[in-house]
C-alpha cells in the first residue's frame, strides 16, 4: 500500500461569534449538504435553536425565502442565522464563520519541512 500520512481536520467555529451565541434564541437555516450538522453545532455552542429550515444544497435564495425566514424569526423573537456559504450567496443575516483546523499539525510541519528541503 501507499505509505502516506492521513491528515485529519475539523471545522472550528469562530470563538468570538461562538461566545455571542451562547444563550441566544436563533432561527437557523442552511442550504448545504448536511444542514443538521450546522444546527447541531449551534446547539453545542449553547444557543437555543427555536426553529430550523433546511434548503437544498446550493439553494438560490429568493427574496420571498428571506422574507419568510425573517417572519419566522420575528414570530419566535429570535435572531436569524445561517452558514458563511449561504451569506456569501447574498443573504443578509448573522452567520457562524468556521475555519479548518488540522488535528495533528506536526504531520503538516514535517511535510512542509520535507518540501522546503527538496528545493
Amino acid at each position: 500500500g501507499l505509505d502516506k500520512p492521513v491528515l485529519r481536520a475539523h471545522l472550528a467555529a469562530d470563538s468570538t461569534v461562538a461566545r455571542s451565541l451562547a444563550g441566544a434564541r436563533l432561527v437557523a437555516f442552511a442550504g448545504i449538504a448536511r444542514p443538521d450538522k450546522f444546527f447541531r453545532s449551534l446547539r453545542e455552542l449553547g444557543a437555543e435553536v427555536v426553529a430550523t429550515r433546511a434548503f437544498p444544497d446550493h439553494h438560490d435564495f429568493t427574496s420571498r425565502d428571506i422574507d419568510d425566514l425573517h417572519g419566522l424569526a420575528t414570530t419566535h423573537d429570535a435572531r436569524l442565522i445561517t452558514t458563511e456559504k449561504d451569506v456569501a450567496r447574498g443573504v443578509k443575516v448573522d452567520c457562524l464563520p468556521v475555519t479548518l483546523e488540522f488535528d495533528d499539525t506536526d504531520i503538516i510541519d514535517s511535510m512542509l519541512a520535507g518540501v522546503m528541503m527538496a528545493r
